[in-house]
């Protein structure tokens, strides 16, 4: 048992009541609320053609084998089969961590 005794929710009611009083977040794990419209005009025309054919599904657990590859190509002592994907932060300190 936790010797903590922080009310439930205090440290996300804190981040909200100060929100927005900076020009860059790094605590935020969210994006600013977008319209589609809105992310789609910072896009070239050929960058919004290529978007019609983008899946807002999650992909594969592990990254899709293309995502891994370019990031393999980052170093020389790694191959795509030695990448691995996570969606958030504490997917990958949970695999660091096992």
């Amino acid at each position: 048992m936790s010797s903590l005794s922080a009310p439930p929710f205090a440290l996300e009611r804190w981040f909200a009541s100060h929100a927005g009083g900076s020009q860059i977040d790094l605590s935020s794990s969210g994006a600013p609320a977008r319209t589609l419209n809105e992310l789609l005009a910072l896009a070239t025309p050929s960058e919004r053609t290529a978007f019609d054919a983008v899946s807002l599904g999650y992909g594969a657990p592990d990254g899709t084998g293309s995502l891994r590859a370019v990031i393999a190509t980052r170093s020389s002592a790694c191959a795509t089969a030695d990448v691995t994907v996570t969606c958030g932060a504490i997917e990958g300190l949970r695999l660091v961590v096992d």
